[in-house]
């Protein structure tokens, strides 16, 4: 149901009918019957969304829409109770710090939302939001145990009356993984404490924690992925690392009698990340000696109003506020004697207004107004009198002052069909990771987003939506080799890149007890005035799915997701080395509820034994997991 369903586009939540963008929710439920693991897997068979894995597990898999290629990991941003979870640096965001079965449902916002949620928002935003207290308390219970010695359990309890709600979990998880050394295993806890202060005011804490320990395998050579027995063998078998990560939120909302809300949101986050890459044992330095540091100490603050108001006899909404982000930064590697610091700080202004100019016709205008000021340095150490000794280099300072527009329209035709259009702009900086090694000229890129778009909804069950798309970017960063010096460096790349495709979703319920669903997604990702594409973006994709209830306790479905060949990563020429094969793969799942409140899933993902890979640099490739298994037991009362 459409109508219900709302989503928070151009900072003014809404429904998906008058949004003008091609938006997909992905609700609690869809969630629970999906049978996935990970948000990872719940996201891949989406239109336009492409998942790449170093590992096979989720720790290393990074998130694309529309096309981003290597550096989607800055180019698309992931929220979790809006919340930012980018890192500053090229690690992106870390999916394995959230507990999917807290997620009340996902939100995928294509295309440029700079307007919304600033600096590298440039190919889309998806959202992921905690599923609310229940009525009466509740205590869940799961546990989960799968292939190579995959052990998860977990424990929720949510609790909600007239004015205080918590829900809280916690977590533990651990798995061998498919290949050698690619281990994975985490123990996060979250808590989530909302009070209403009489009518209108309402206080809400929001507080998370996360650890992990994992392995890295490392690639595999071309000639060994599509072996099952040399493919799950690590060149890298001491290679691994670990993760600390704490999250604090606090927010205070005031609504007036008159529905202006005021929204005030203070951030922490202190991260410590510790890897070994690489590990060399005949040094003369220590495995510690060896091991990279990495801490982040970041805090963010948005204070926000929304105004409704009507005029020519039509009611309207506004909304403005101004965002802050402030993050220190430090990478530590002592092997390759070096240290790189950064301080970066960003404030903005922003304002979106919503416009019902007709009965039929909806306006969506924004605007967005950025400073972003970073301090850089880098610094070189060395051994002296048995101690560890950092020569300070020089700082560099950057600042650079960036503007983002939106507009958009959504025209209800008739009950069934919305027509929707929207053209709007983003800009995103280097992050502290491209300043350590890049060239001296390298700035900010900018881009600018076209999108034409079809909605039809009957009430009988048939869903359809079709989204044609342009993303055109200038100056946009990338990693690779500078041709006058021959190093690989990032830099900004000459041509504009240019990205047109198209989505369709179709969603049909022929009976009550089947829901059949699919999407296609068809993109052309390249230079102006060249033949050549980027790498690591596939032409084609698409999925398909069924769910069918068997009885009142048994239903099963069944989902296949093809993913079309695309270049190596390294390989900017398109004629270096051997293309990433396409593939498809099938998962099954059957669910089985039972003594009310009790359910007992069984799945096998890749069922027929798929060999593939998600991810190739210079013809070495990071196999995924064969044929596997899971059974779970969900248990709420």
């Amino acid at each position: 149901m459409l109508e219900e369903i709302l989503v928070e586009g151009l900072l003014i939540e809404d429904t998906i009918r008058n949004t003008p963008k091609n938006v997909s929710v992905i609700s609690g439920f869809e969630i629970e019957q999906s049978g996935a693991n990970t948000v990872s897997e719940v996201l891949s068979t989406q239109a336009g969304v492409n998942i790449r894995s170093f590992s096979g597990q989720e720790k290393q898999a990074t998130v694309d829409l529309r096309g981003m290629g290597a550096t989607s990991v800055s180019n698309v941003l992931i929220f979790i109770n809006d919340i930012k979870l980018n890192a500053p640096d090229l690690s992106g965001a870390d999916l394995s710090s959230i507990h999917l079965d807290s997620v009340e449902k996902i939100e995928i916002i294509r295309g440029a939302e700079t307007i919304t949620y600033g600096d590298g928002a440039v190919a889309g935003v998806i959202k992921i939001y905690t599923k609310e207290p229940t009525i009466r308390p509740e205590l869940n219970l799961q546990t989960r145990i799968g292939s190579y010695q995959t052990f998860n359990s977990s424990l929720g309890y949510s609790v909600k009356d007239n004015q205080l709600n918590l829900s809280s979990y916690i977590v533990h998880h651990k798995s061998e993984g498919y290949r050698e050394n690619s281990y994975f295993s985490k123990g996060s806890g979250g808590l989530t404490l909302s009070h209403e202060l009489g009518d209108r005011f309402t206080v809400e804490l929001l507080a998370s924690y996360h650890t992990d320990q994992y392995g890295l395998p490392g690639p595999v050579a071309i000639e060994d992925k599509d072996s099952e027995e040399q493919r799950i063998k690590s060149r890298n078998p001491d290679d691994n690392g670990e993760t600390r990560d704490l999250r604090l939120t606090g927010g205070v909302r005031y609504q007036t009698d008159r529905d202006d809300e005021v929204e005030f949101k203070r951030s922490y986050r202190e991260r410590r990340n510790e890897y070994l890459m690489g590990y060399n044992p005949s040094s003369t330095l220590t495995r510690s000696q060896q091991t990279s540091t990495i801490d982040e100490n970041s805090e963010s603050l948005s204070v926000a109003y929304t105004m409704p108001y009507s005029a020519f006899a039509r009611d309207h909404r506004l909304k403005l506020g101004i965002d802050h982000f402030h993050s220190y930064y430090t990478r530590e590697s002592t092997a390759q004697n070096e240290r790189h610091n950064s301080n970066t700080d960003s404030v903005a202004f922003f304002l979106a207004n919503r416009w019902t100019a007709t009965d039929a016709l909806l306006v969506n205008l924004g605007y967005r107004n950025s400073r972003f000021r970073g301090l850089f340095r880098k610094d070189i150490g060395r051994f002296s009198d048995a101690q560890y000794v950092w020569n300070n280099g020089d700082e560099i300072e950057k600042e650079w002052f960036n503007q983002g527009f939106s507009l958009g329209f959504s025209f209800r035709a008739n009950e069934t069909t919305t027509l929707f259009s929207s053209l709007a702009t983003s800009f995103r900086t280097p992050n502290v990771d491209e300043f350590a090694e890049a060239d001296s000229d390298l700035g900010p890129q900018f881009g600018q987003n076209m999108e034409l778009g079809l909605r039809y909804d009957q009430e009988d069950g048939f869903n359809l939506v079709i989204s044609l798309f342009q993303l055109v970017i200038e100056d946009e960063i990338y990693y690779g080799i500078e041709p006058d010096t021959g190093r690989t460096i990032n830099s900004n790349y000459k041509n504009d890149t240019v990205r047109r495709g198209m989505e369709m979703e179709i969603k049909l319920f022929p009976t009550d007890s089947l829901y059949i669903w699919g999407n296609v997604s068809l993109l052309k990702a390249g230079f102006r005035d060249t033949d050549l594409s980027i790498p690591l973006v596939p032409e084609r994709k698409g999925s398909i799915g069924a769910e069918l209830t068997l009885t009142e306790k048994w239903t099963t479905s069944l989902e296949g997701l093809y993913v079309g060949e695309q270049f190596d990563g390294n390989d900017q020429s398109n004629d270096q080395f051997e293309k990433l094969d396409a593939y498809t793969v099938f998962n099954g799942r059957i669910n089985f509820e039972f003594l009310g409140g009790k359910r007992l899933q069984f799945g096998v993902n890749n069922m027929f034994n798929q060999l593939y890979s998600s991810l190739a640099y210079s013809e070495t490739y990071y196999p995924m997991p064969t044929r596997n298994y899971f059974c779970e037991l969900n248990w709420s009362f």
